[in-house]
Formats: structure tokens, sequence, C-alpha cells
């Protein structure tokens, strides 16, 4: 992950704990070689998440509208500023430019930002998470609002990343656990709950992990990352895979179908090696990306697509299964 899109106030609220975490999160990235997109002011969380981010050495870059660009508003210590004449070509920018998306305590402008890009993620449109910054409950509203939404029939469970933080609440975490395809998924209930019994019962329920808010964003993320660490890919003794007359050979990096020898590019095998070691299973798009491609690669948008594709092509036989909206299956 190279670039994060922070969306944040123009103002820096009554609460100096929005600062405060404003610069943090800009701090932590940057200790992280994660380069800053955000939209060019010079002025409130804005401006401290710039200012930190490029105090830290890495990148920023700022996209604003011409308008504003136009009252010097922006931050002049920006190398590059992209300005756009509207704000649907300004949001397309921020979704072209960013791999990741954290939203601060913010006005309109940021919600608007963060509708913007849940609905193309659940349209399918774009596979990136989204992070909320729960200053203080700022977004208590507005996380209440979705599981109603979710609740009433009017928005499915956006699942977009292979661990979830969230307000502890039952039926997500069941519903999570009780489907196999997000069975090695992370959950982490972030809570202000911290009575014995509701610790408990999120464990209970399938939660790797239950913090209690208030919490600094550095520990947070200091959690999660032992987390990940815990996590080793499954290993397998089996280094040949055999399903009816296709033999995949990890070791010498055959595929063998019906007597004949076919050859794959590198990533596509690991693709179809990944997929058929455990036929019928699904496997998230970003699951995907991350035991084929690592963490630390960052690859377009559509590049499982073309590799599942060129698999098929050369294979002769359609033995991958796509899963709108979800990844894909060995089914053959």
């Amino acid at each position: 992950m190279k670039n994060i899109s922070i969306f944040c106030g123009a103002h820096e609220g009554k609460n100096p704990r929005y600062a405060e975490d404003a610069k943090k999160i800009a701090e932590i990235l940057a200790s992280k070689g994660i380069n800053i997109v955000f939209g060019g002011g010079n002025v409130g969380l804005m401006k401290i998440v710039s200012d930190t981010a490029l105090d830290n050495g890495v990148e920023v870059k700022g996209i604003s509208l011409e308008s504003l660009h136009k009252l010097e508003l922006a931050n002049p210590r920006l190398k590059e500023i992209i300005i756009t004449k509207t704000l649907l070509d300004r949001k397309d920018e921020f979704m072209k430019r960013s791999d990741a998306f954290i939203v601060l305590p913010g006005g309109v402008g940021s919600l608007d930002e963060l509708a913007e890009i849940m609905a193309n993620n659940q349209l399918g449109l774009i596979n990136k998470p989204v992070g909320l910054l729960n200053t203080e409950g700022y977004y208590d509203h507005l996380i209440a609002w979705m599981k109603k939404a979710v609740e009433e029939g009017f928005k499915t469970v956006v699942l977009s990343k292979n661990i979830v933080v969230e307000e502890q609440k039952k039926d997500y975490v069941e519903y999570l656990r009780s489907n196999k395809q997000f069975d090695k998924t992370l959950i982490v209930l972030l809570t202000a709950l911290n009575d014995e019994v509701s610790h408990i019962k999120g464990l209970e329920l399938g939660g790797d992990d239950f913090i209690n808010k208030p919490i600094s964003p550095k520990v947070l993320v200091s959690r999660i990352s032992a987390l990940f660490r815990r996590i080793q890919p499954a290993t397998t003794e089996t280094k040949t895979i055999q399903i009816k007359d296709l033999v995949i050979d990890s070791e010498q990096y055959k595929t063998v179908l019906n007597g004949v020898m076919h050859v794959l590019a590198k990533k596509e095998f690991e693709l179809l090696y990944l997929l058929a070691a455990q036929p019928g299973r699904v496997f998230l798009r970003n699951e995907i990306l991350s035991q084929v491609w690592g963490n630390d690669v960052i690859v377009g948008d559509r590049t499982i697509d073309v590799h599942i594709r060129k698999i098929r092509v050369k294979l002769g036989i359609e033995c991958i299964t796509t899963v709108k909206g979800v990844g894909y299956k060995f089914d053959y």
C-alpha cells in the first residue's frame, strides 16, 4: 500500500482530540512510508495532516477544486496539486490515486467523499478499504445509521477487507463466523463497552480481539498489526494437487491437463494453485492479492481478472468461477 487518501475537515473542530488524532494518523502513515493524498487545503485538519506528513518526509499530493484554488487556500508547501473543475472529477481523482481511504472528523465534504467511496465499493467499481476514525464518538450517529440501514434492508453488509473494525454488534460477528467464505477473516471489536460480560460474549461469538474506546490511533494500529503477525499462511505437505485430469505441481511449477503440459506465468500458476488447494472455497479479492502478490506490492484493480482470464484461455476449461461482488473459487 503506497498512497492513502485522508478526508477531513477544513476546520479543527472544538475538541482538541480531533487535531491530535489527525497528527498521529499522519505520523503513523509516514513512519510506514505511505504517501498522503488529501484535499489540498492549508486550513483545519487538512493543514495538520499535510504539514505533519511533509515534516516526516513522505510525499503529499493535493486534489483541489478550481474555485477553491483561485482563493489561494492550498498548502504552499505542496510540490504537486491536481486541480479539478467539479466535485465529481475531484472524487474520481481520489479514487484513481489512492490505495485506501481514511476518514477523520469533518463536515459535509468529508461525508460526501466517504459516501462516494462506499457506493463505488459496494457496486464493485473499486475494491479499496475505507477506515473511519471515530474520535470521541464523532461518527457514532453515522455508524448507527449504517446499522439501521442494514437492519431495515436498505443496505447490505459491506465487507471489503480481511479485517473488520466495528462497534460490537452480535449479528455482524455471527454473520461473519457463520459464513464459510469469511472463516479466516479477523474480527476486531472496537467498542465503548468495557464490562466483563460484553468482553467475554464478543470473544465467544468469534471476535479475535476486543478493544475498548477511547484508544490512541498508534496503539490501535499496533494491536491490529500484532494480530496480523500471528497469522501464517496455511501450509500443506501436499506439493501436487490432482483434480480429475488436472495436475498442478508446485515444486516444478507444472500444470498438466489430460496429459498435456500447459505453461503458465509464475503469478498465474500461484493463483491457480491457491484456488485449487481448496476447491469450492470462495477467496476474497483482497485475500488473493495478499497471498499471491503480497501486501507490499501495488497492483491494479483488474490484475486478478486479467490473470484468471489468461488461465482460462491457456487451459481451455472453465475451472475458476467468479462470485460476483465477493471473489473467486475453483470449481472443476
